[in-house]
């Protein structure tokens, strides 16, 4: 009876120590240890007491009916990661170039009620480069003000996405803000990850069967708006609208395919957005002087940019049989088109796409495991628009381009991996004054995150 209740009290004790913060785990530890010794408690009743107590409190802290912690403190996740970067870069037309660069994110999401959430994140980056979070070590994060000569310069911490999320089916959820792009593709070439789309947006989810679910991932975006200091420009947007598919054919293979329609207004005549690539051509097709209110010099879209894209990923676990499935125990076709239908087009250029494969792990996140990437892509000089492509492509996502490009992760360790990412890429159409000037942009990597 004596050991029935000192055990109570001791799961009393526990539950405040691991909830409450009262006590360390190191303490409460001690406290049954010392309980042990004294032969109150055997060392499998100890162990017993200790496991299931803490089970208990997860449980509860998952749920959030833990009434001695704050209920918004269960309901909040806070998530991050850390990338420290080596770059280098070669090109016959310009001087090589190295970086060192860092990466720096951190995001909580909190649940408001059992329909609502909010998320909010930060990162570093410059604040007007929508397609990177990157800072290069040894500049001012404000390099692009032509201020690069400060040693050990403090950089600058940004608001990366900040939106609200409403679910009023367990289908259905609307989000409004600063978001994640919600367009699925299964490589980078037509939007940049690192993208935070402005607007709102909508994603549905319905399983048809056990083995099959449709999606349509819906996203309004606000391109400029009246308020932009550029006169004359109106409300700028692109709407996109993506249904698609992801079917499990057996249970070993997935195919998930989709097709999006992707609907500018007010792009064509208007200044090119900021960060578009300046590289001659190699650029969406502008002409100077759009009587927009801007300067005349100011470069202006010839052409609008309203596109089809299909994009599709098929996946296998164990493709090579269970004798090497340990080995590699995942691989995947995939592949993106993108056309430019726009009633005003250009007569070439309008087409683009990529194609690749993955062998490896699905995705790494512990030590020894690893995943191989190759891909090839092509984009047509007008058939996206150059400021939202991936940025690592030939100077900084330039159009009329393609790309070679291999990448393989290892992991170090849980959450903790090494990158080495190589491109080869090269003008489409030769340049009279470098030819087609390839460019060789290696980039190694460690990722942590948490």
């Amino acid at each position: 009876m004596f050991q029935k209740l000192v055990a109570m009290m001791i799961a009393v004790c526990v539950v405040v120590g691991f909830s409450a913060g009262v006590s360390s785990a190191g303490e409460t530890d001690l406290l049954v240890q010392k309980l042990v010794e004294k032969g109150v408690l055997s060392a499998g009743e100890a162990q017993e007491l200790l496991t299931q107590t803490k089970e208990e409190i997860k449980k509860q802290n998952s749920m959030g009916t833990n009434e001695l912690i704050p209920t918004w403190v269960q309901n909040t996740k806070i998530k991050g990661d850390v990338r420290v970067r080596f770059e280098d870069i070669k090109d016959k037309a310009a001087k090589d170039l190295t970086h060192e660069r860092l990466r720096v994110r951190l995001g909580l999401e909190s649940k408001i009620n059992d329909q609502m959430k909010i998320g909010i994140g930060m990162a570093t980056g410059k604040p007007s480069d929508p397609r990177s979070r990157n800072i290069s070590l040894g500049n001012s994060t404000d390099s692009y003000n032509g201020t690069d000569n400060y040693a050990a310069s403090a950089k600058n911490i940004q608001l990366d996405y900040a939106y609200a999320d409403y679910t009023p089916f367990q289908y259905a959820t609307i989000t409004a803000g600063k978001f994640q792009n919600p367009i699925w593709s299964p490589w980078d070439m037509i939007w940049k990850g690192d993208i935070t789309p402005e607007g709102a947006a909508l994603k549905l989810n319905y399983p048809v069967a056990s083995n099959l679910q449709l999606f349509m991932n819906n996203m309004a975006f606000i391109l400029r708006n009246p308020d932009s200091a550029i006169k004359g420009v109106q409300n700028e947007s692109l709407y996109a609208f993506q249904p698609g598919v992801s079917w499990d054919v057996t249970s070993n293979i997935n195919l998930k395919s989709a097709l999006t329609y992707y609907r500018f207004l007010n792009l064509k005549d208007q200044p090119r957005i900021a960060y578009s690539t300046a590289v001659a051509n190699a650029t969406n097709s502008t002409y100077s002087g759009c009587n927009q209110g801007a300067a005349a010099s100011t470069a202006c879209y010839t052409y609008n940019y309203d596109s089809l894209s299909p994009s599709a990923e098929i996946g296998f676990k164990n493709p090579f049989g269970e004798s090497i499935g340990s080995v590699i125990p995942y691989a995947s076709i995939f592949g993106d088109y993108i056309y430019n239908i726009s009633h005003s087009h250009p007569t070439d250029g309008r087409g683009g796409f990529d194609a690749g494969v993955k062998l490896g792990y699905q995705q790494v996140s512990d030590k020894a495991q690893w995943q191989l990437k190759l891909a090839t892509s092509k984009l047509g000089r007008d058939s996206w628009v150059d400021a939202f492509s991936d940025s690592d492509r030939y100077k900084k996502g330039s159009t009329n381009t393609q790309s070679y490009e291999s990448i393989l992760e290892y992991g170090l360790g849980k959450n903790t991996s090494l990158v080495v990412d190589y491109y080869y890429s090269f003008l489409l159409n030769k340049s009279a004054s470098a030819g087609r000037a390839p460019e060789n942009l290696l980039q190694i990597d460690w990722n942590l995150k948490f």
